[in-house]
């Protein structure tokens, strides 16, 4: 078994998350974290080198099958960009990590704080999770690529999938219409 973390967004868990608690066996799809997220989020790359993004709102990631070994709240404190102007940008080093035995559904939203300007609040943005997920193998049989230790991808690698059958005029009307 390897450790991996996944980062899981408030949103895309208010949208089409379930929540779970730590021993749970979960698949989500993930994509890796970018260096310019990395960035933003204010993570140190290096600390978490292999970060992984739970995304359920665009196709072709792969799998993270995996036991949920810890559960942390991300919490960030926001400062207003300028008097008045109602935006708030994070704050660097203002960010904790508080440990939860279940990820909530809803997530908290700060007011913010009256008093000298900048305005701030606290954010809750959604949970990191480790997960223990199945040694994969070394390679993928048939591509030679090597295969990274935390996703696991159940869908086959075809070399050259069959095309699409091709679709006659009347075939997407006869859809619409439920025939």
């Amino acid at each position: 078994m390897v450790l991996r973390r996944a980062l899981y967004e408030g949103w895309q868990m208010e949208c089409c998350g379930r929540p779970f608690s730590v021993g749970d066996e979960v698949t989500w799809p993930v994509m890796p974290m970018e260096p310019d997220d990395m960035r933003a989020w204010g993570w140190d790359e290096e600390e978490y080198e292999g970060l992984l993004r739970v995304e359920y709102h665009s196709d072709g990631w792969p799998t993270a099958e995996g036991r949920v070994r810890a559960i942390h709240l991300v919490q960030q404190e926001y400062a207003e960009t300028g008097p008045g102007s109602r935006t708030f940008a994070p704050v660097p080093g203002r960010r904790t990590l508080e440990p939860v035995d279940s990820c909530p559904k809803w997530f908290a939203r700060g007011e913010p704080a009256d008093g000298p300007d900048p305005r701030r609040r606290r954010d809750t943005d959604g949970v990191l999770v480790t997960l223990d997920v199945p040694d994969p193998p070394e390679t993928v049989h048939g591509t030679g690529h090597r295969r990274l230790p935390s996703i696991t991808d159940s869908t086959p690698t075809t070399p050259n999938p069959p095309a699409a059958p091709r679709r006659r005029p009347g075939d997407r009307r006869r859809a619409r219409r439920g025939r």
